[in-house]
């Protein structure tokens, strides 16, 4: 994959937070190199062959690396050379819907290997992100990553054994513009409906869980055709 794409990441199949996530990248002339955090720290070492940056990683977690995923790095859209990624609080309505009630922008702290608050990152609105990234695109940037959002969460829920009614997402925007998701969380975190400008996406939020419990327990007025 490091000769395919240049730039991956492995990553904990059962992590969280950005914890034991390393940003992997190969450049022809100048070899390997690992990014990653270690307590409070940003680390970035160099390996001139892969097989001492394979060394590091299992003298680092032995057995547990069988236990790690290897993603494809995409070149995300930036900040003052900081990656932005996007997380999308999708619900759904009272319509049986998916629908996104809250998005927020996360902006990566420098030389972070994640987005994640706790390692440097800060949080935007999606306006703020995309109108520096792509100017009078925003806005047809934004709804394409909304419809991207609502069919994700729908192949998501028909391939899921489980009833789901609400996911987060985590979703990424190249500089083309293309919309990819890198992962689904069906127990998603509310952290960014703490920007002051995303609380009312909170509420909504909020307000999203219940009329979806009323759809399921048949309250609504109407006829449903399924519980």
């Amino acid at each position: 994959m490091l000769e395919k794409h240049h730039f991956v990441y492995l990553k904990p199949t059962g992590g969280s937070l950005g914890i034991g996530i390393y940003r992997l990248t190969y450049h022809p002339k100048r070899g390997y190199f690992a990014r990653y955090r270690s307590g409070n720290s940003n680390v970035l070492l160099r390996f001139s062959k892969f097989q001492n940056l394979i060394r590091m990683l299992q003298s680092r977690h032995g057995g547990r690396l069988g236990s790690y995923v290897a993603q494809q790095g995409i070149r995300l859209i930036e900040i003052d050379n900081c990656p932005i990624d996007f997380r999308f609080h999708m619900h759904k309505n009272g319509r049986n819907e998916w629908v996104p009630a809250g998005i927020g922008a996360k902006k990566a702290g420098r030389g972070s290997v994640t987005t994640h608050i706790k390692n440097g990152g800060s949080l935007l609105t999606p306006e703020q992100a995309l109108n520096r990234a792509f100017g009078n695109r925003a806005a047809e940037v934004l709804e394409k990553a909304k419809r991207v959002a609502v069919r994700l969460s729908e192949a998501i829920e028909r391939n899921y054994p489980h009833r789901l009614g609400e996911l987060g997402l985590d979703i990424g925007i190249d500089k083309d513009g293309e919309v990819w998701m890198f992962e689904a969380n069906a127990k998603p975190g509310r952290s960014i409906f703490k920007h002051p400008a995303l609380k009312s996406q909170g509420r909504a939020s909020l307000e999203l869980i219940l009329e979806h419990c009323l759809y399921l327990s048949r309250f609504q007025g109407g006829s449903n055709d399924e519980a």
